[in-house]
């Protein structure tokens, strides 16, 4: 769910409404300090095919 909120923010049809890559990097930071979303993205990474 994560991944996909972020896409939709960084695909805003307006593009001052996007993300700078400091304020994405900052996302992730924040993602990486956070057990439940951490452990939501490691487990939807388990479900990734390549």
């Amino acid at each position: 769910m994560c991944y996909i909120v972020l896409m939709k923010i960084c695909r805003h049809t307006d593009p001052k409404k996007r993300p700078t890559a400091k304020e994405v990097y900052e996302i992730f930071v924040e993602w990486q300090n956070n057990e439940t979303i951490l452990s939501e993205l490691l487990e939807s990474d388990k479900n990734y095919k390549i």
